[in-house]
This record gives structure tokens, sequence and C-alpha cells, in this order.
């Protein structure tokens, strides 16, 4: 019966094939069994070409060096075989900036950076508007003004300030108690500056030396 003739009729071919010999299986742990048993020859060579097979596998896996040496061997003359280039990781620059008062230092650098590494080369006197609240960037109103040298910075506007002027608008409920030399510590404490006004308060203290936190920072500037 040839397959290739236009009246081939597939259905009719296969019902003429003598199965009667053949021994069904209903696992292929069953056919292997049975073919172990019956063809322990052919089960042999069927194992050699398999592990021959996985050798030549594992001969394939050349290690990175012995790719290189080949690469070389095939390159042009005074030409390189292209390796992975080293990837730099960028560290966090610490400048040290020498002032007239000592060292002091800086991170980071660009833009509003250069001008604070500027004013804290010539110690320079530079006003600082902050916030109310430090977690609200949208909503808090700066409430506080800061005039002092900048002793120390870095990229998240964290400062160190020196000889620092501060003017504050506190809340109704803490401006008792930041004015008080029984509640606040001498060095840190408020004094009211318009006490019999009805107007809302305003209180200013002088302080050898401050940390502000970038984050509450509204504008810096140098008048």
């Amino acid at each position: 019966m040839d397959p290739f003739r236009e009246d081939f009729d597939a259905q009719k071919a296969l019902s003429l094939i003598n199965c009667i010999d053949v021994n069904p299986c209903s696992s292929l742990e069953e056919f292997e069994e049975n073919l172990i048993k019956e063809d322990p020859t052919l089960v042999s060579g069927i194992l050699k070409i398999e592990k021959d097979a996985t050798t030549s596998n594992e001969a394939q896996k050349l290690t990175t060096k012995k790719r290189l040496k080949g690469l070389e061997a095939v390159c042009k003359e005074s030409a390189e075989p292209t390796v992975p280039k080293p990837v730099k990781i960028a560290k966090r620059r610490v400048k040290h900036i020498d002032t007239a008062e000592g060292k002091a230092f800086a991170c980071a650098s660009g833009g509003i950076y250069d001008c604070m590494e500027k004013w804290v080369n010539e110690r320079s006197r530079v006003t600082i508007k902050i916030r109310n609240d430090a977690t609200s960037r949208t909503h808090a109103e700066p409430n506080r003004l800061l005039q002092g040298v900048i002793v120390a910075f870095d990229k998240h506007w964290n400062l160190v300030l020196r000889d620092v002027d501060e003017v504050y608008t506190p809340a109704l409920r803490l401006r008792k108690v930041q004015a008080s030399s029984k509640a606040m510590p001498s060095s840190v404490v408020y004094n009211l500056l318009n006490a019999s006004s009805s107007g809302p308060t305003v209180m200013q203290r002088h302080l050898k030396c401050s940390m502000v936190v970038g984050n509450s920072i509204v504008c810096i500037y140098k008048e």
C-alpha cells in the first residue's frame, strides 16, 4: 500500500496492521521493565548512547577563561577580545573644606550644593525658612526663620549651623512653655517679642549651634 497515492486511505491502512504480537503496557515504567527483560542488549546500547551524549554536553561547558583564550586565538592581530567592563559604583564623596575657623565638611556637589559650599568657605550668614511640620511638604506653612553660618551639610540638605538667630511663630499651646525658663533650659529658651500684643505670638532666641533637618527646609538664601 503506497501512502503517496491519491487513493491512499489512512484508516484502512491502520486497520490492516497486524497487532497480535503487540503487548500493550499500562505505564512507562511497565514498558521499561518489559524491555529490559525481553531485549537487554538493546537497553545497554541505549544507555551507552545517552552516556556519550551527556559526556559530550558536559565537555562543551567551558569556563570564562577558556572562552577568552579561544577568542584570543581567533582575534585579529593587535585586537583584544571583548570582555565585560567593570561597573563603577558611585561612592558618596565628602569634601573637606578648610576655613578660617577650622575644617568643615560637605557632601555631593552641583547647583545648590555649590552655593552652600561657597557660603561655608566664606563663612556667610544665610537665611533659612522652615515649615511648621516636617512630615508634610504641601500643607504646612513656614513658621520659623533662622540666620546663621553653615558649618556642614549633606545631599539631603541636613545642616549644622553656628551663631544662629531664630524667629519663631509657635502654636498657641506651646508659647508659654517654650518661653518659660522653668520648662526649657536657659540656653534654648525663647523670648517673647510681643507678649502684650493681641496678634500672633512672635518668639526669638540665639543659639550657639543648631542642626536643621533637610525635609523641613522651605528655602535657603543669602541676603
